[in-house]
């Protein structure tokens, strides 16, 4: 009897003993969850003149690199004239010249956006990602209600609004309203903590508005390919490629055009972005959506690009390859390098990341892969002439690809170039006449922004004189064009991004560029 007894005490101690853990895993994976990356994310897709990103590592503006992931925190800047185009999967912005832009929150729920100054067209595609979608004023918070286009420009605390198609939910400090098409009016708050003052405006047009007409002309017509709408950096691959048959992968997709010896993930740079580590940029306009989804396979005696399983909403990696080699045992910018070498990864390959993610994670970053798969060692695509891609033994000179399917090999030590300044990215290695990375160079002494010349126009109200105003909201209409910027605005040298203070906020200039849709590449990429 007393043996039962401590048999059923310690069966109850085991079982409590069970739940206690059960919930504590219970409870940790939400947390767990929380601290995946983000799966959406933006690209600068395309630009006309000259842009900035600020670098939170180094606490300074580096110049723009295409197909540049864009997240959470990361704030842009364009030069006078300048126009730039970031695509968010079915979603477009476009910035005109002179315009500073922060992605506030950028992430699989909401899409929270900023504009310090300058010119933002918003065309919505989605009517769900619609409603995750907002730009947050300290005048007032703007939320599209459904897909359109939108266009808002920010200048001197105040911002001017029109909506060309759909509806725009905006709230203020003691004003809720919406905006209908056709529509256009400027809010401004009448003092720090006064309440939201509205201003009806007529409609106008300049530079900017012909730009965004433009491009959604293009946008038009050009094909949808066989692809997720929101998947990020589809929009170019039929422009630059070819879709054929697989007997077994079905669609896949391959570049019409590439340099002799060209391989994935050769002509481009490895950048360190938070919160993914290491992540590639490639140089091609179409290299975004090849990069960091699908998988590529070897048919034909060609590289071809699989999209891999349908998915609605795919999630961003940051470069699907596979490293090889031991590591070279040096740091670029206090970062250690993964390897010696890398090769794309095959359809039935699975992408293990080097940052910390959750099982569900990692679940949909390989969405072809059953649940339960166990990683195999070795890469498929080793065996393929030309595949593997290897550093440049950092700072030590040139160093070609490794062919075949030899082991790569550190480079041996060359004299070390003199540093320049330049981003803190790692090189890569590449036959003659590829597009080589920029190589890492010491680190410069921080610089908040560039120089900013003083505010053209002082107070909100100011920056709507001379604008066509009246009483009453016009009837919602057809599209209408949009309002030319404030006369007597003296352009800026070179683009005034902001470091911390809303301060220093200045007119745009009416004399802006204009940019077709071809000009978004250059006649070597077309």
């Amino acid at each position: 009897m007393p043996t039962d007894r401590c048999s059923t005490r310690a069966s109850r101690a085991w079982r409590a003993l069970s739940l206690l853990w059960l919930g504590f895993f219970v409870a940790a994976a939400p947390s767990l969850a929380q601290d995946d990356p983000p799966g959406r994310v933006g690209r600068l897709a395309a630009l006309q003149g000259e842009a900035w990103v600020f670098d939170h590592e180094q606490g300074d503006w580096a110049a723009a690199l295409l197909n540049r992931p864009i997240t959470s925190g990361d704030r842009i800047a364009t030069a006078d004239g300048a126009s730039l185009e970031l695509q968010i999967g079915s979603t477009t912005l476009l910035l005109g010249g002179q315009t500073e832009f922060e992605a506030l929150r950028l992430d699989d729920e909401r899409l929270q956006f900023r504009l310090q100054r300058g010119r933002l067209a918003l065309l919505l595609r989605s009517a769900e990602v619609a409603t995750e979608l907002e730009v947050l004023h300290p005048e007032a918070r703007f939320q599209p209600l459904r897909a359109g286009l939108y266009r808002i420009d920010r200048l001197a605390e105040a911002s001017d609004v029109v909506v060309q198609r759909g509806e725009l939910q905006v709230q203020g400090h003691n004003l809720s309203m919406t905006l209908h098409a056709g529509q256009r009016a400027a809010f401004w708050r009448e003092g720090a903590l006064g309440d939201t003052t509205r201003q009806w405006l007529t409609a106008q047009e300049d530079d900017f508005t012909l730009l965004v007409q433009r491009y959604e002309q293009s946008a038009r017509t050009a094909a949808a390919p066989p692809l997720p709408a929101e998947m990020t950096g589809i929009q170019d691959l039929d422009r630059h490629g070819q879709w054929q048959q697989h007997p077994e992968f079905g669609a896949v997709w391959s570049p019409t055009v590439v340099a002799v010896g060209w391989a994935p993930f050769r002509h481009g740079q490895w950048v360190w972005l938070r919160p993914w580590g290491w992540t590639w940029v490639d140089a091609a306009p179409w290299g975004f959506a090849p990069a960091h989804y699908g998988r590529w396979l070897w048919w034909g005696n060609r590289w071809c690009w699989t999209p891999g399983s349908h998915v609605r909403r795919p999630v961003f990696a940051p470069g699907l390859v596979g490293w090889v080699g031991p590591p070279p045992g040096v740091q670029v910018g206090k970062r250690p390098l993964p390897g010696a070498g890398w090769v794309p990864l095959g359809p039935r390959e699975p992408f293990q990341p080097g940052y910390r993610a959750s099982p569900g994670h990692v679940q949909r970053l390989n969405p072809q892969l059953p649940p339960g798969w166990q990683a195999t060692p070795g890469h498929t695509h080793r065996q393929v002439p030309g595949a593997v891609t290897q550093w440049s033994g950092p700072f030590h000179g040139p160093a070609r690809p490794q062919r075949e399917s030899m082991a790569p090999r550190p480079a041996q030590p060359l004299a070390m170039p003199a540093p320049r300044p330049a981003r803190a990215v790692a090189p890569v290695s590449g036959p003659p006449g590829a597009v080589s990375a920029t190589a890492p160079a010491a680190p410069t002494s921080p610089r908040a922004r560039p120089p900013m010349p003083a505010p053209a126009v002082p107070t909100p109200q100011a920056a709507f004189q001379g604008r066509a105003a009246q009483a009453a909201p016009p009837a919602p209409a057809a599209p209408v064009a949009t309002a030319a910027p404030a006369a007597g605005a003296a352009p800026a040298a070179r683009p005034a991004p902001r470091s911390d203070s809303p301060n220093g906020r200045q007119a745009q200039d009416p004399g802006e560029r204009r940019r077709t849709p071809e000009s978004r590449y250059t006649p070597r990429e077309r």
